[in-house]
């Protein structure tokens, strides 16, 4: 079996990465929303199962699929939500 002798200055610049990778991730977590899966999205949004299945298939809300579970991410629901709100005119 061959060992290799790792240095310090190499040690110390591996912890160093390794700590900038887990503050770079941090930070994506941060600024990131999570994804809903189909039970989540009806319960929030007091919908059903099938009305949820309706905006899927028309196109209407974009999802992710791992395997055979479907899941949405929250800043798609936002926009679907935004771009589709009813504006009342004002009457002065």
């Amino acid at each position: 079996m061959k060992t290799t002798n790792v240095s310090q200055t190499t040690n110390a610049e591996i912890y160093r990465l390794v700590k900038q990778l887990e503050l770079r991730l941090d930070e994506i977590q941060a600024n990131s929303l999570p994804w809903l899966d189909a039970a989540d999205v009806c319960r929030k949004l007091k919908i059903s199962k099938r009305s949820l299945d309706r905006y899927r298939m028309s196109g209407a809300l974009p999802y992710s699929k791992i395997k055979r579970k479907i899941f949405y991410s929250v800043t798609d629901i936002l926009h679907c939500l935004e771009d589709n709100r009813e504006r009342k005119e004002r009457m002065l």
